[in-house]
């Protein structure tokens, strides 16, 4: 398994946006990580144009060196409220690189807001665990995201990964049918279950907000909710089923 994340770890850095962070993040001393989908997606043997990235400071400065170094587009995703940044190439179809600034927030705690465990692997590209040979000393994988990807597994983070932002329930069908031969957690399940009411009233997916008719004054404007247009609008997830979770030995075999 140590060989096979070697390779993989080679193979993401050989790729320009990775590269040109690596380079971008050591100029300025701060670390640089690879996370999710396109840890996952690899490790899974399928295509990813998407990168996602995590930087302990400078965010913005390596952002807009990138979109220089790249000829890229860069976009402002978080506004004043966190510092995100997604870096488009020229040719969309190319590669897509969403940067996040941790800041002084630990890497460990990034990734514990993400929402499965499968997204919350990294791979470090610069500091100490990763030689001037590009090798690295291992995944980071706090949850578990390795065993439950090769099991083909969806489990939450956490038992808050829904709560904080109700919209992500959304993401549990749609991986899914995107990921072959995926199940969900019994537990993640129960999970998704208790947020989905949540999901179907969020302002940023089925309300609107509309003209009040009566009592406030004309200018104030209150929530109203749409009915449900799709399927997506209101969440319809599977009951738990019972089955048995693999876990991978100290081996990196399957254990009984």
């Amino acid at each position: 398994m140590a060989t096979r994340l070697a390779r993989l770890s080679r193979l993401l850095r050989h790729q320009r946006p990775v590269a040109a962070l690596a380079a971008a993040a050591a100029a300025r001393e701060v670390d640089a990580h690879l996370v999710g989908g396109v840890i996952r997606d690899r490790l899974l043997g399928l295509p990813s144009r998407d990168h996602d990235a995590v930087v302990g400071g400078a965010g913005r400065e390596i952002g807009a060196e990138l979109a220089a170094t790249l000829d890229a587009h860069l976009v402002l995703l978080g506004g004043k409220a966190f510092a995100a940044y997604r870096l488009v190439a020229r040719d969309p179809e190319d590669w897509v690189l969403d940067l996040w600034d941790r800041e002084d927030m630990p890497l460990a705690d990034d990734l514990a807001r993400r929402d499965f465990t499968i997204n919350a692997m990294a791979l470090p590209l610069t500091g100490p665990a990763v030689s001037s040979q590009g090798e690295h000393s291992g995944l980071i994988d706090p949850f578990g995201g390795l065993g439950d990807t090769a099991h083909r597994l969806l489990r939450a983070t956490t038992p808050a990964s829904f709560t904080g932002d109700p919209l992500r329930v959304l993401r549990l069908p749609r991986l899914l049918a995107q990921l072959p031969r995926f199940q969900a957690a019994p537990d993640t399940l129960v999970l998704a279950r208790r947020a989905a009411p949540a999901a179907r009233c969020s302002p940023s997916s089925t309300c609107r907000s509309a003209p009040a008719r009566s009592g406030p004054p004309p200018r104030a404007r209150r929530w109203t909710c749409r009915p449900p247009a799709s399927p997506c609008s209101s969440p319809r997830l599977p009951r738990p089923t019972a089955h048995r979770c693999l876990r991978w030995s100290a081996s990196g075999t399957p254990a009984t």
